[in-house]
């Protein structure tokens, strides 16, 4: 599943990668993201709300840390350490 995120739709040609990772803590009941390079972290009750509200705060937190143009976000659920917190 990808998902894109632009700050400047001008600089489409060439976007930064990122790759999100998302696992399922059955015991909080949430959806948790994370990826270290863009720096984004955060949770939401459903993995769609979740993806949602990546798309939503990933190109203020780019801008913050100086990268610039557009984005492009890979989500990948980690199934094991959804079944270790499960």
């Amino acid at each position: 599943m990808s998902a894109y995120a632009a700050s400047r739709p001008q600089s489409m040609a060439s976007p930064a990668s990122f790759v999100v990772q998302v696992i399922h803590d059955p015991q909080a009941g949430c959806w948790i993201s994370t990826n270290d390079e863009l720096p984004v972290a955060t949770e939401a009750a459903t993995l769609e709300e979740l993806i949602e509200r990546v798309c939503q705060i990933a190109p203020e937190i780019a801008e913050l840390n100086q990268i610039a143009g557009a984005l492009r976000l890979r989500f990948v659920v980690d199934t094991e350490a959804a079944a270790q917190n499960g």
